[in-house]
């Protein structure tokens, strides 16, 4: 074993810490200090990254665009209405790109967050796969239909 691999230290941080504190029990005919362990349970912080938050935002105004598109079409009449309906699918359809591209962030750093405290990674792994194919069929839809 090489002084590399002693010195290196788990990814994986303790989800509790033990301290020992040393405690006397007098037994007849016996003083012996005994280590009696002592737990702590330190709580894992909670998990916010700002991918999330920026991505809610994203698709908030992903909807808020198509709606005033989708609106404007249906009350006018002429090439102008059809214009301004292209320009709403093509940023609505790119902001949700961009909002998924997001999510995959998050939930990789979710991940991430999973693994470092011990805890499960089934959901945030199954979230990101369907993330990831979301943005793959919104990219592909983007793609052939509006470049």
């Amino acid at each position: 074993m090489s002084k590399k691999d002693s010195d290196s230290t788990p990814e994986k941080g303790p989800s509790s810490v033990v301290i020992s504190t040393p405690v006397v029990q007098n037994k007849p005919g016996q003083d012996s200090i005994q280590q009696q362990p002592e737990v702590i349970l330190i709580q894992a912080p909670k998990f916010k990254h700002p991918a999330r938050t920026i991505s809610s935002i994203v698709t908030s105004f992903a909807i808020f665009i198509f709606l005033i598109s989708f609106f404007n079409f249906s009350s006018s009449t002429g090439y102008g209405a059809f214009t301004h309906l292209e320009f709403g699918f093509q940023s609505c359809c790119f902001l949700f790109n961009v909002a998924f591209i997001l999510e995959i962030v998050y939930y990789s750093k979710l991940i991430e967050y999973n693994k470092t405290y011990g805890l499960d990674t089934t959901w945030p792994v199954l979230n990101q796969l369907l993330v990831l194919a979301l943005a793959g069929i919104g990219s592909l839809i983007f793609i052939t239909n509006f470049v």
